[in-house]
């Protein structure tokens, strides 16, 4: 099965998609495609643009005015669309009038504000950083009865948005963000799958909120603030070699992948263990970090003058195959 790659100290992949983004100066920060939005609580977001009418599992496209009052089809978290005002807007909470109004005294304490449940740190949950109006990994920023997801086309384009929470836990089928519970995101296997399973947001620091037994938390953010949690699970072999010819198997957070070869040559300096090309890997060998050819201990076949070598892991188990070194 198809896992979302999250690489230690690597590969760190976004786990679902939003839609794609680019310049716009009237979008203020926002990256690209995207547009500034207000929400009816006067947090001003980066929402994407529809792309050809189409935005991603748990989103919608709907059209709102821009910050010049021009109309523009955006991704807005489904169920939340009524939500989302012009930039412009003047009677959201922060109109002059309302701000003096004895009966909009109660403005302040609304659901989305600091009386909500979802806005304090869960058991000292440090928050993750990610762009967006609220925090997936402490569920804060949204009202009681929402959850905070998180997702973009691509890691760079990916934000956290507020969202109809669901009941859907760890391992649930769901086809959209609102059929999971507060702490979960609606994880695809892959960009074009219509479905996937709920899996809980994590710190892979080591932090809270962590996983259960058996699990791992796979990174979904370069800053490694954020993770969901996984079962590991091996889906290759390096010997006998089970991956496709332009593939090398690497030793991941979720288990042993299928990972695309570097092009880095055999003997150069590397620093990622995806640098090195097809058959070779990323080793330290005798405080000597290179590109080194991978070799069957018990039927080795490297180049002359080099040894193959047994590789075992830092707590000195071997692993099943070696690499070919020339003392």
């Amino acid at each position: 099965m198809k896992r979302i790659l999250a690489m230690m100290c690597v590969l760190l992949v976004a786990a679902f998609v939003v839609s794609a983004c680019g310049d716009d100066d009237k979008s203020g920060d926002c990256g690209a495609d995207q547009v500034q939005a207000q929400d009816v609580n006067g947090v001003t977001t980066c929402y994407n643009k529809c792309q050809a009418g189409q935005c991603a599992v748990g989103f919608q496209c709907a059209t709102v005015s821009d910050a010049e009052g021009n109309p523009q089809s955006l991704c807005l978290p489904s169920g939340n669309v009524n939500n989302v005002n012009n930039v412009n807007n003047a009677n959201n909470s922060n109109n002059a009038n309302n701000s003096n109004n004895a009966n909009n005294a109660n403005n302040s304490n609304n659901a989305n504000n600091s009386n909500n449940a979802n806005n304090t740190n869960n058991n000292g949950c440090t928050p993750s950083g990610v762009a967006g109006s609220c925090d997936p990994k402490c569920q804060t920023g949204c009202a009681a009865d929402q959850a905070c997801v998180y997702g973009g086309s691509t890691p760079q384009n990916a934000m956290a948005a507020c969202q109809a929470a669901g009941t859907g836990t760890q391992g649930a089928t769901c086809n959209n963000m609102m059929a999971c519970a507060v702490g979960y995101g609606c994880v695809l296997a892959d960009s074009t799958a219509t479905s996937g399973t709920c899996q809980k947001y994590c710190d892979p620091t080591g932090g809270e909120p962590s996983c259960g037994q058996g699990e791992t938390c796979a990174a979904q953010t370069q800053s490694n603030t954020l993770g969901i949690c996984v079962v590991p699970e091996n889906d290759c072999t390096v010997l006998p070699r089970t991956c496709p010819a332009n593939q090398n198997c690497l030793t991941t957070t979720i288990g042993n992948q299928c990972v695309d070869a570097g092009t880095t040559a055999v003997g150069a300096a590397c620093s990622q263990p995806d640098a090195c090309v097809a058959d070779a890997g990323c080793f330290n060998i005798n405080n000597n970090q290179a590109c080194y050819q991978i070799c069957d201990p018990a039927n080795p076949q490297c180049p002359a003058n080099n040894t193959c070598v047994n590789l075992t892991d830092q707590n000195g188990t071997a692993l099943g195959f070696g690499a070919c070194f020339s003392a």
